[in-house]
């Protein structure tokens, strides 16, 4: 009744497997969304995607941050530690790291051990997924993700109220290495 009265979320709007359509399936940004057309230069999404992605995990990251430092439990902590411990070991250069980082997230999400936020964990870990393939086919990785993700992990372990805040510099810190590749970039076809 509520779906129906929220405009059709309603079953006939589902996946065959009953799950909402998963708008940013496996990283990728549906064309429809501003994602590549098969065949474009380099399949680079537009800028405002880009910056969509960044924005999203800009709004929900921090904030679930902050929400899971004060409710994990021991099995969060573990799970997140696990996914970096995994991260750590293949690095984002592998399938098996960027499933650890993604992993990584939807543990952070759980943590808040909110229903709501915790939905939100398939376009969150896309966004992820999709920034990184993103930035590895543009040139090697090099700034290593693993400190960042310590920060946020540490602060949450701790229940510090700077969980919040390490989780915003994180993303920030991707944003700002992806702006200025993108403005190296732009000078290039000068």
């Amino acid at each position: 009744r509520v779906a129906r009265r929220l405009g059709g979320c309603g079953e006939h709007h589902r996946q065959p497997d009953g799950d909402r359509p998963d708008v940013l399936h496996r990283g990728r940004v549906p064309r429809a969304a501003g994602g590549p057309r098969a065949g474009d230069a380099d399949d680079v999404p537009r800028p405002e995607v880009l910056h969509g992605l960044f924005e999203l995990r800009t709004l929900v990251e921090p904030a679930a941050a902050a929400l899971a430092a004060t409710r994990r439990n021991q099995v969060h902590l573990a799970d997140m530690r696990g996914a970096l411990d995994a991260m750590r070991f293949h690095t984002l250069d592998s399938p098996a790291g960027r499933e650890a980082d993604m992993m990584f997230h939807a543990a952070l999400l759980a943590a808040t051990t909110n229903p709501f936020v915790i939905s939100l964990t398939k376009g969150v870990t896309a966004a992820v997924n999709a920034l990184t393939e993103f930035k590895q086919r543009r040139a090697k990785i090099e700034r290593d993700p693993v400190p960042d993700h310590l920060r946020v992990f540490d602060a949450i372990a701790s229940d510090l109220g700077s969980a919040q805040m390490a989780d915003h510099a994180a993303v920030e810190g991707e944003r700002s290495e992806l702006s200025v590749e993108l403005l190296n970039d732009s000078g290039d076809d000068a």
